[in-house]
């Protein structure tokens, strides 16, 4: 970690304590969220595309070294890019092997199965695939829930970075939908804590008293309730944002992200809140470090394939008529790649160039999805005559 040449090598006493803590909370969660893994691994193996050597490639380790395994994908990797993660693994990988004392099995191979089966086990319970028909399962929405739910239960802070359109937002959307304690629709999260969220959104114009008077707010609605039960959580919308503003907002973040409250204020157990600070980049390590960060990188291009909306949106429109239009497409392009001055940017100028088979599809001016600027925004705020309802 140290030999990182940015924010991602500070690290400090605090991150063995968070290790620990985190670890001690994946096992107390092990009847439920561990039960659940090894359910979704067993209807991996049953599925028709599972190859015969993957039984064989999986290893169980006890329930005491999954949670210092995922605690570590928690504390350390998350904060990592790519290329980066992959070195660490290497790194780590014989004294994963050790603890497992179990030389054969190769550590960074468990360390990534038991990441990844956790993280998509989690992601499936989130998701409702009958209510949420358009919601891609990539890889940054799946780390950013899977580190959003155990640092909000566990009440550590976490900043999450990344560039715009990397699923943050909806990531926290999703995740208090999905956390409402006993009342939960999934019985995963009838174990865990009944979640309240209070966005602030920052800018340059920000204020100390308006980010303290959040917690405030955050800490007033946890006293007298069962902490055990119940988590306020704080969220910083384009924290980054406030580093700008001339009141220096961000000051008042040390003690309130240690303790939940000012210097000269006695700590209490209800002040401590839960809290996601989400920024397009990195605020400085002082403030960082007091918390987990994960760090979002640009997606590769299979993920780029997964999440492509223009694409789901022209299945869906050829799903739904039996062909495709010229109309459809143009909808479908428009809606994805529109909104720039036409004379600057023309998307349909573009593809029809790259993809002259356009002009070849039959053409249903009249009764076809709206291509005109007002038609795309009522489309986009109703969902009516677009292939993505």
């Amino acid at each position: 970690m140290r030999r990182q040449q940015d924010e991602c090598s500070f690290v400090s006493l605090r991150d063995i304590q968070r290790f620990l803590d985190v670890a001690k909370w994946f096992y107390s969660q092990r009847t439920t969220l561990y039960l659940a893994m090894e359910s979704l691994h067993s209807e991996r193996l049953d599925t028709p595309f599972n190859t015969p050597n993957r039984a064989n490639d999986y290893f169980q380790p006890t329930d005491e070294i999954r949670s210092l395994l995922l605690s570590i994908g928690v504390c350390y990797l998350a904060r990592l890019e790519e290329k980066t993660r992959q070195e660490y693994v290497r790194a780590i990988s014989s004294d994963i092997s050790s603890l497992l004392d179990n030389r054969l099995v190769k550590g960074s191979n468990i360390l990534s199965q038991q990441l990844t089966l956790c993280q998509d086990m989690l992601i499936n319970e989130v998701v409702d695939s009958s209510q949420h028909k358009n919601i891609a399962k990539n890889k940054a929405l799946k780390e950013n829930v899977f580190m959003m739910i155990v640092c909000i239960e566990t009440r550590i802070p976490l900043f999450v970075i990344g560039k715009p359109g990397s699923s943050k937002s909806l990531s926290k959307a999703m995740v208090l939908d999905a956390m409402k304690g006993g009342t939960s629709k999934r019985e995963l999260f009838r174990a865990m804590k009944d979640t309240y969220m209070v966005s602030f959104q920052c800018s340059k114009h920000a204020t100390p008293s308006g980010i303290v008077g959040v917690f405030q707010h955050c800490a007033t609605f946890q006293e007298k309730k069962n902490l055990d039960e119940f988590v306020s959580v704080v969220v910083l919308d384009e924290v980054g944002l406030a580093e700008d503003s001339e009141n220096m907002p961000l000051k008042t973040l040390h003690p309130l992200l240690e303790d939940g409250c000012l210097g000269n204020e006695a700590p209490e157990p209800h002040k401590k809140c839960a809290f996601i600070g989400i920024s397009n980049w990195a605020l400085d390590p002082a403030k960082m470090n007091r918390g987990i960060f994960i760090q979002i990188g640009v997606p590769a291009t299979n993920e780029l394939e997964v999440i492509a909306s223009l694409i789901k949106m022209v299945v869906n429109f050829a799903r739904g008529t039996g062909y495709l239009t010229v109309e459809q497409v143009e909808h479908s392009i428009k809606r994805n790649f529109g909104g720039f001055d036409m004379e600057i940017f023309d998307p349909m100028t573009i593809f029809r160039k790259h993809c002259p088979a356009i002009e070849s599809l039959k053409k249903e001016p009249k009764s076809g999805p709206p291509t005109d600027s007002i038609g795309l925004i009522k489309s986009s705020l109703f969902g009516s005559s677009t292939g993505l309802v």
